[in-house]
């Protein structure tokens, strides 16, 4: 059990992995409520009529974020009263440390070949909005843009294969998704007292 009265989880994993999948199953199964990151950038780059089509676009206006105040993103985890919290996809090594040591966040990495993720992004309906959108329409083109997560050494940028290495379980994502989450119900209740 965790030494917090508040249960916080943070699901990482490339594009397609299944985080979105899973924290949905969080919530509707052990009552998590769902914070994703990429909304709060999203949200700020609308409001300042910022186009996010490229990951690094994200990196973008996540570096602006951070110039203008560095906990901008953590603080809605930081604040939520929230008994049980699903973080879909926090990719800053900085802000991992901060909700580890704050609030007790644990990392549930899901590792699932490219392969696998970019038939998954390209081919769910949900992804339609952002196919249409986005310039990356080839498995080449999805390699690289998802290289702008990966290729920062600075902390205080996204890097999601550091935040896969900080996690505490990996699980293999591109199992039958009644595997993937029967595997995420054992870390649960091996992190937390369901």
């Amino acid at each position: 059990m965790l030494p917090h009265e508040k249960t916080r989880i943070n699901l990482i994993g490339q594009a397609g992995s299944g985080k979105s999948t899973i924290s949905q199953h969080l919530a509707e199964h052990f009552g998590f409520e769902i914070f994703r990151p990429s909304d709060v950038i999203r949200e700020y780059a609308q409001a300042r009529d910022i186009a996010l089509k490229r990951r690094q676009d994200y990196v973008d206006v996540h570096q602006a974020m951070m110039d203008e105040d560095p906990d901008m993103i953590v603080r809605p985890v930081l604040q939520s009263p929230a008994a049980r919290l699903c973080i879909d996809g926090l990719r800053v090594p900085h802000h991992a440390e901060i909700l580890q040591r704050q609030v007790g966040m644990v990392t549930l990495a899901l590792a699932c070949p490219v392969e696998t993720r970019f038939d998954r992004v390209y081919n769910a309906s949900e992804w339609r909005r952002y196919r249409e959108e986005s310039q990356v329409k080839t498995l080449e083109e999805f390699m690289a843009d998802e290289a702008a997560d990966n290729d920062n050494t600075d902390p205080l940028l996204p890097n999601v294969v550091t935040i896969m290495r900080m996690a505490g379980t990996t699980i293999d994502a591109s199992q039958p998704l009644e595997v993937v989450l029967r595997q995420t119900e054992l870390f649960l209740g091996s992190t937390i007292a369901t």
